[in-house]
């Protein structure tokens, strides 16, 4: 099993991060229906923004990395749910 370095998600078959793609394209957009359905906790949407926005930095100020960086390491090396539109 291979581990983004930068976010600590595993990675798929083909060795890519789900969570490096532009914000149309996010794994977290579909999160807030699965919450409200109790599929989902609000700290493992956490997660998912943390890593995401790990890839995505270039919008983010410091203490916002710092963050997502905080979300993203709480399960690094952890498999996640990711909801699907």
């Amino acid at each position: 099993m291979k581990i983004c370095d930068v976010c600590g998600a595993v990675l798929d078959k083909d060795e890519t991060c789900i969570f490096n793609v532009p914000k149309e394209n996010a794994p977290s957009i579909a999160d807030y229906s699965a919450m409200a359905r109790g599929e989902m906790s609000h700290a493992e949407h956490q997660v998912l923004v943390g890593r995401w926005g790990l890839h995505n930095t270039e919008a983010l100020g410091q203490k916002a990395i710092q963050k997502m960086r905080e979300f993203a390491d709480s399960a690094w090396g952890k498999k996640v749910t990711v909801f699907k539109i």
